[in-house]
């Protein structure tokens, strides 16, 4: 008791330790929930999770811009990866 993360790899117990607590998404939602006063489901559903999905959006547009792919088809990729990846 006490410990906050031993791991996910619950089947192999020779290589469980303690991790810090890692879900960054969480504590986003809970930092802005706290500023704002909404209640931190809403504010995972509605800010945190549009946020990460612009993020990685963003990221697959920048990769598509330095391996030179920089057209439309390439953000159409980038868009089906958000869904279906």
């Amino acid at each position: 008791f006490g410990l906050e993360n031993l791991g996910i790899e619950y089947f192999y117990r020779t290589n469980l330790g303690i991790a810090p607590y890692h879900y960054f998404e969480l504590w986003f939602a809970v930092f802005v929930s706290a500023i704002y006063q909404i209640p931190t489901l809403n504010t995972l559903l509605f800010i945190v999770f549009p946020i990460g999905l612009a993020c990685i959006f963003l990221g697959f547009c920048a990769l598509a811009e330095v391996l030179n792919y920089s057209s439309i088809q390439s953000h159409l990729l980038a868009l089906f990866f958000l869904f279906f990846a």
